[in-house]
């Protein structure tokens, strides 16, 4: 487990804006995070319930809730509140434009645009901070935790004696909850006042002494009344006064065993204070370093350090002493103060503006002389103390100070005061120690800053005077950089362009270009120093002569990886040195020369504005390049439309090729003015693609990153260039006369080729039109790169929803064999499954007999019958993939027919013929191999990683799954011989036979028999009253109910013999025996339907039994309720037949029901629901009715 790595820590990414959502998301990934995105306020909530991620990185203006309301959100949830939340806001903001979004909860804040190492460096920050949290509250969990697992009874009592905390052993003893302790005292539980006394008496001994006690033997009454011995230790928990307020008390119980040592736990109880403070601490170091390397001046960032240490701290005054430049053996005060009542410490201010001290005088003074942090706890009573008078008078006491270090000097000294007197704490005087060397090190490079602008500075006025610049030229980059100066010497302004090589020697006068070149190439090759003169040859067409040196840096292993130089401008030397050869010259010589002179000079204002122009129409055509490269993230499309703006703005032709790592060609991109001409050249391409053997050796120019100009392309180039007799006439026939080939590179790699080619214009390529082609190479490679890593992203996500579908697919195959009993439905389950998620056509799941040498097919997809038939039992030592995949274990995979031969010798005859592809996984659980799942494929496969996972995944739910299924079916054969042998104690059946017929009599006869009697009582009655009518309608009535009597005991007879109904479903039955009782007592019954009837269709002995029991209900209704109405409902509940019997009579208390042994009624009604499986619910409450629930599992 050591070596598993880490799990990565996702990032949610919120921001509206695609393009700047992908690029931060890249960037987090890069540095090694998983991210999710999100693009409103509203998503983001969703998203950090169902994923809870990391760090929330929330763009502050979203769509539909801004980022600060979502931020208050997070915060206010107590599931997301400990979420980090990075606020990013696309617009400068202030200092107090942040504070909003600090006070709704965010954790730090940045404003775009932001660079990448400072993202991830802020990112990586707050992950560490909330680690740290995290950790500290899993310690205080597991404290906690260790305190209520542990057997002894631990406490903590103030010097009151109530309990502040206690664990479970304690609230067993006292007989209560732990809630309850807390805050209470012995005496609250205790009867016993000797106890009290001595555990009071201790408790106070122990505080007061500071000393621990240990009490060998010592008794406890707890709430039986048991006494208990306990041996306890009782220690003092000591605050930061000294003093002790508090007892930590561990006893264990020894009734049993007195003699054993008691096990001490120690409990911190300052720890979440401590980790308070200290992320206090981090967090003023983190405000006060910020601050500091954003402040202009170092007054701004002392002038934060003042302010911030006094409100952590809370103290009211905090100054700053300078040492004094003038006068290095003192300090004096500076104008930088934190007052919290500036007319209270007025008097003080002055005397401190108005003192200077020298080292170890003062509190400064004695900073400044020990060079760390000192503590005065009580500055009025110190006699080293200067100010002391005017500091009691302003009422403060203790005060501290450290140093400002730069470098070995202490340039500063912080100095706070406190009314109160306080003590040092270790911890804030280690932060303090870390602030002053935070703010030592701005100072430090403040001054830096300053002597490194001053160096330049005088560097470049030195170079100026001296017409001396400088050079150095990166190799391996090609890149060479001047200074400002060597820019002026060729004529140039400074940092105009940018120069590579072949840029400056393009610059060296033609009849020194070949010497130069061969002078640098020497010492590039021998790695020695060089020193020589030439020319160089301004835009304005002026000579001027240089001396240039230079030497070569070498690396590690002795290659030349850079080179730097200066260039000396000696054409005044030369030329006075020119003009003293010309003094002789003839009169006609200066006049040939001045003419020749006013003609280059012509000639030069006429390019000059030739290049003006051109510069424009560049700028233009890139800016265009630009516009047309952000409209669209397909590469083709982006590549496309490049193609078409080069011409005919730089070329008659363009085209775009690109490579894939191994050369492969994909050409994208071709444009020309005449659409039929555009036809021509994608047949040429599609003909005579580039040749690949040329391409694998890797030595072409552009494949090395470099460009190529062609100003001329002549017959030789072409003859060269084409691959047979034909293509050299097509090439020829396009009249190409000048060419460029550009390289497409983004991070170092080639990504393709751009080619432009003049033809019908005439006209040729230059080294300008070179670096105008680069610059607009170079900005659609990186277009290019960045839709291709956008792309990239987009697959990545596809993958990912593909692989979440596979993982939903699982589930769903989890649940389906959640209902699977049998090893054929399982087999079934996961056949169905496998083959849409795979594509597959046919599959088999085949399992080992009990000897484990054959294998039995026990279900199949996709086969005919007659083709299944020769493998529905085969030996294990076959050849094919399922047999190979059990043998091994391993999963086998066969891509295509000719694999398949290859492996096993000849394809499978006995199954289809158009299967082209096969995989097959073992199915093994708790390493036992039970058979295998095979998939066969009509079209031969390219099976991926996820393919291969998810057939593992399968087989191994597929496996689990009948290893279920054969246990389910053990239980049932066990539950089947159970069930018999029960049925062979005839004693049983005997009692049943017996309650089931005192049931039966209960409900018929004896029922029949009350109600005869309530008649009779009734017709008596109106007799005496002579109301004979009625009396007449109740003897008809009477004369019915025996008759109907009669015919339930002759019911119950049949019942005895045949044990059936007469072949009456339920709902017959039912609707009958409803009938009869809303005849009989006047009862109104709502039959209510919420399922099919179909449904309810029971066993004779079921129907007999749930109808009994609902008679038995109603007649309780009648008797009890007081109500003349009744409802019976029939439906279903999660898989179970419901029958409901309700009233809204009066109702009853069923725990008194519970206690009379006489509930007959109640009980016959359970037994005949559990006689057929089910169960009797009875729920009620007096005054509010009641509801009879029977439930059966059919």
């Amino acid at each position: 487990m050591a070596n598993m790595p880490a799990p990565p820590i996702t990032i949610l990414n919120v921001d509206d804006q695609e393009i700047s959502r992908y690029t931060k998301s890249r960037v987090l990934r890069q540095a090694g995070f998983e991210v999710k995105e999100a693009s409103s306020g509203y998503e983001t909530l969703e998203l950090l319930q169902r994923e809870h991620p990391s760090l929330v990185l929330l763009d502050v203006g979203l769509p539909d809730i801004n980022g600060l309301e979502v931020c208050r959100r997070i915060k206010s949830n107590p599931e997301l509140a400990l979420t980090p939340v990075l606020q990013i806001s696309t617009s400068h903001l202030s200092g107090s434009d942040k504070i909003p979004g600090l006070e709704g909860g965010a954790d730090a804040y940045l404003v775009e645009p932001v660079e990448p190492t400072e993202l991830v460096a802020t990112v990586r920050a707050l992950l560490r901070l909330r680690q740290a949290e995290f950790d500290l509250e899993a310690q205080h969990a597991f404290l906690r935790q260790v305190i209520d697992l542990n057997p002894s009874l631990i406490f903590v009592k103030d010097r009151q004696g109530r309990f502040t905390l206690v664990n479970q052993a304690v609230a067993d003893v006292y007989g209560t909850n732990l809630e309850n302790l807390i805050g209470k005292t012995d005496a609250d539980f205790s009867a016993n006042p000797a106890e009290i006394e001595h555990f009071r008496r201790d408790d106070l001994e122990v505080m007061n002494s500071l000393q621990e006690k240990f009490i060998p033997e010592e008794t406890i009454t707890d709430a039986a009344g048991q006494t208990r011995w306990l041996q306890t230790v009782k220690r003092p928990i000591i605050g930061p006064d000294g003093l002790s307020h508090q007892i930590l008390g561990v006893a264990t119980d020894i009734t049993l065993r007195k003699q054993a040592q008691a096990a001490l736990t120690q409990l911190n109880e300052t720890l979440e204070q401590r980790v308070y403070e200290r992320t206090a601490l981090i967090q003023l170091l983190q405000e006060i370093a910020a601050a500091a390397n954003e402040a202009e001046t170092v007054e701004e960032a002392l002038q934060f350090a003042l302010d911030r240490v006094c409100a952590y701290t809370g103290w009211p005054v905090g100054h700053v002493y300078w040492l004094n430049r003038e006068n290095l053996a003192e300090l004096i005060s500076s104008s930088l103060w934190h007052l919290d009542q500036p007319e209270r410490y007025e008097a003080f201010r002055q005397a401190s503006e108005s003192t200077r001290l020298p080292s170890g005088v003062g509190l400064p003074g004695q900073v400044w002389a020990n060079g760390q942090v000192t503590w005065l706890t009580d500055v009025t009573h110190e006699a080293n103390f200067p100010r002391a008078a005017q500091a009691a008078e302003a009422g403060l006491r203790a005060g501290f100070g450290f140093p400002l270090w730069v470098g070995q000097e202490i340039v500063a000294v912080l100095e706070f005061y406190s009314p109160e007197t306080v003590e040092p704490e270790g911890a804030f005087l280690e932060a303090i120690t870390q602030i002053g060397t935070q703010l030592g090190r701005v100072v430090e490079r403040r001054r830096a800053d300053r002597r490194i602008r001053e160096s330049e500075q005088q560097l470049l006025e030195a170079q100026q005077i001296a017409h001396l610049g400088s050079w150095q030229w990166d190799i391996a980059a090609n890149q060479v950089s001047w200074s400002d100066e060597l820019y002026r010497i060729y004529g140039l302004p400074p940092q105009s362009t940018e120069i590579n090589y072949e840029g400056f020697l393009a610059r060296v006068h033609p009849e020194d270009r070949d010497r130069v070149a061969a002078l640098v190439s020497a010492a590039f090759e021998s790695g020695q120093p060089f020193d020589f003169e030439h020319r160089v040859v301004r835009p304005d067409g002026t000579i001027r002569t240089l001396h240039a040196q230079g030497k070569v840096m070498l690396d590690e292993r002795g290659r030349p990886f850079k080179m730097v130089g200066t260039g000396h401008d000696i054409t005044e030397r030369e030329a006075m040195e020119e003009q003293l050869r010309r003094l002789n010259s003839e009169l006609e010589q200066r006049v040939a020369e001045r003419t020749a002179q006013l003609e280059a000079a012509n000639q030069e204002l006429a390019e000059e504005i030739s290049e003006r122009k051109r510069a424009e129409l560049a700028s233009r055509f890139l800016a265009e390049a630009g516009q047309v490269l952000t409209h669209s993230l397909d590469p083709a499309t982006q590549l496309s439309n490049i193609a078409r703006l080069a011409v005919p703005n730089l070329a008659d032709w363009c085209a775009v090729d690109l490579y894939e790592e191994d050369w492969t060609v994909h050409h994208v991109a071709a444009a020309h003015v005449d659409p039929a001409k555009v036809s021509l050249a994608q047949e040429v391409q599609r003909r005579y693609p580039p040749r690949r053997e040329e391409l694998l050796k890797g030595d072409q120019p552009w494949q090395k990153g470099q460009s190529q100009l062609y100003p001329e392309i002549t017959e030789a180039m072409l003859e060269a260039g084409a691959q047979d007799a034909e293509h050299y006439e097509i090439l020829r026939s396009l009249n190409l006369r000048s060419a460029m080939v550009v390289p497409l590179v983004a991070r170092e790699r080639v990504l393709g080729i751009m080619a432009f080619f003049w033809a019908e214009s005439n006209r040729r390529y230059d080294e300008e039109d070179l670096a105008l082609a680069e610059e607009l190479a170079r900005r659609a490679a990186i277009a290019l790169d960045n839709a291709q890593a956008y792309a990239a992203e987009q697959k990545a996500r596809q993958e990912a929803e593909a692989n979440a579908a596979r993982i939903a697919s699982l589930q769903d195959i989890t649940a389906a064999f959640s209902e699977a009993l049998t090893s054929a439905e399982v087999a079934r389950v996961v056949i169905e499954h496998a083959l849409p998620v795979l594509d597959a056509t046919g599959g088999v799941v085949m399992l080992l007999d009990a000897d484990g040498a054959t294998l039995e097919t026990v279900d199949y997809i996709g086969y005919p019958p007659e083709a299944i038939e020769p493998w529905r039992r085969y030996p294990v030592t076959a050849a094919g993939p399922a047999p190979e995949a059990v043998r091994t274990g391993q999963a086998i995979f066969v891509e295509s027919p000719q694999e398949f031969k290859a492996r096993y010798g000849r394809l499978p005859s006995q199954i289809r013929s158009d299967f082209r592809a096969w995989a097959a996984a073992p199915l093994v659980v708790k390493g036992r191999t039970l058979g295998a799942i095979g998939l066969s494929f009509t079209e031969p496969q390219a099976f991926t990683l996820q393919d291969r996972a998810f057939l593992l995944a399968l087989a191994q739910q597929c496996a689990q799954a009948l290893e279920r299924a054969r246990l389910y079916e053990v239980e049932q054969q066990a539950r089947a011989e159970a069930e018999a042998n029960q049925q062979r104690l005839a004693l049983l059946a005997e009692m049943r036979e017996r309650n089931r017929l005192a049931q039966e009599l209960h409900d018929t006869v004896a029922q029949a028999l009350g109600y005869l009697n309530l008649k009779l009582g009734i017709t008596e009655s109106l007799l005496a009253d002579e109301k004979i009518e009625a009396a007449q309608a109740n003897f008809r009535e009477l004369k019915q109910v025996i008759g109907e009597t009669y015919t339930d005991v002759r019911e119950e007879i049949f019942n005895l013999r045949a044990k059936v109904l007469s072949g009456l479903g339920f709902m017959e039955v039912l609707n009958r025996y409803v009938d009869k009782y809303r005849r009989f007592y006047n009862l109104d019954i709502q039959l209510i339907h919420e399922v099919d009837p179909s449904v309810l269709d029971f066993t004779p002995e079921t129907t007999s039994q749930l109808v009994r029991t609902i008679q038995e209900a109603l007649i309780n209704i009648r008797k009890h309720a007081q109500v003349n109405q009744a409802v019976i409902r029939l439906g279903e509940e999660n898989g179970q037949i419901r029958i409901s019997i309700e009233d809204e009579g009066r109702g009853f208390d069923p725990a008194k029901i519970k206690e009379k042994t006489a509930s007959f009624g109640l009980q016959i009604m359970r037994e005949r629901v559990e006689s057929v499986g089910g169960t009797l619910e009875i729920n009620t409450v007096p005054g509010q009715g009641t509801q009879v629930i029977l439930r059966y599992q059919k």
